[in-house]
Order: structure tokens, then sequence, then C-alpha cells
């Protein structure tokens, strides 16, 4: 307040933070229990006043936008406290850096994306048909798995008779060994006893010529 009459004036210091938010975009910002929300963005709130929403409801704010930046916002809480720096949660991270009309472009192509996939009985009956489809194919699998093994049955039947009919081998108890010859028709070597004989009866006829 100046007064030229009696060459008095009044003022009041403010921070940078109240200077910066009187020349942004006013807009109505709402403070819920998961902070200060603005479109699809939250920002940080003081844990009081997120306690006092859970008990009161949703309450709405003044608050100030950088539409070149939504990594903060200023706001405040009545008409006569000052506008404070918010920053955004970690939960929407996604969006830093970027301006408020491109965040409203994501936000849409998300909202088109779920009407698009919105979840109806047909989408369930799709997925009760990928779970038939799932369970024909493991069955399908199975019947491949078990041809498979009888055809390595078959395999190793086949050979076992083969070697059969040229008495290669003979199978006992499923495993192969070899075939052994009779014993009429195995020639056996001397041993000891039979070998000093034979040098014994050599030497005495070699003595009497």
């Amino acid at each position: 307040m100046i007064s030229l009459k009696h060459g008095r004036f009044s003022a009041r210091a403010v921070g940078a933070d109240e200077v910066i938010a009187r020349l942004l975009i006013p807009v109505n910002a709402n403070i819920t229990a998961g902070g200060i929300q603005y479109n699809n963005l939250f920002y940080e709130c003081d844990p009081e006043i997120a306690s006092g929403v859970r008990v009161f409801g949703r309450t709405t704010c003044e608050a100030r936008i950088d539409d070149n930046c939504v990594d903060y916002i200023y706001v405040r809480f009545d008409k006569n406290s000052i506008f404070k720096k918010h920053y955004l949660l970690k939960k929407r991270d996604v969006f830093k850096g970027k301006a408020h009309l491109d965040t409203d472009v994501m936000a849409d192509w998300v909202d088109t994306q779920k009407e698009i996939n919105l979840f109806t009985l047909d989408s369930l009956s799709n997925i009760n048909n990928k779970d038939e489809f799932n369970r024909k194919g493991n069955e399908r699998l199975n019947e491949i798995y078990e041809s498979r093994r009888v055809h390595g049955k078959d395999i190793k039947k086949n050979r076992k008779n083969e070697l059969d009919s040229l008495g290669r081998t003979h199978v006992a108890n499923g495993r192969s060994e070899p075939l052994l010859p009779s014993s009429s028709n195995v020639l056996l070597l001397p041993g000891r006893e039979e070998k000093q004989r034979w040098l014994k009866g050599k030497k005495k006829t070699e003595d009497a010529e």
C-alpha cells in the first residue's frame, strides 16, 4: 500500500515460487489420498493434508502449471496462503520432462487402447478357447512322444531278431551278450605240467640218439 499524502508505503516479501506461479496458467487441481492430481498426473503432497483428504474426501485447490514441463506444479490451498512448488511423483516418471500436451496425447492413447481391448464376455470366451487350445496341444505332444517311444522299441526288437538270425548274439534279460562256441570246438592249450613232461621226453630222445 502506497500513500502519497503521508509519504508512506507498505509491502510484503514473497518468494520466487510465488512470483513465478502468478505468471503461469491458472488451473484447478484435486487433493487426493494419492497426492495432488492434475489430469492424469500426480504430484507430491504433505502427508497431513493427504490424511485429511482420507477423512473429509477429495477437495479442489488453485494451481499453476508450466505448459512446457510437467515435472512440477504450483499449488496453494486457500486464498490467504502462498503458492508452493510440488514435484511429480515417481510413479509418473514416465511423463518426466515432457510437455502437458504430450502427456494428454499419451493419456488419450491409453484410454483408446483400453476401449479397444475392453474385457467382455467375448474376451473371457477367448481365454477359455486359449486354454482348450493349450490342452489339445499338450495331448498331441503326448501322442507324438508315445509313438516315438513305441517306434524305438520296434527298432530294438528288429535289431535283436536280425542278430539272432545271424547267430551273433544271445539276448538275455534284455541285454546283448556274445554267443560262445560249444566246448567240443574249444582247443585247450597245454598247461605247465604237460610242458615239463614234453621237455623231459624230448631230452631222453636226444640222449638216446
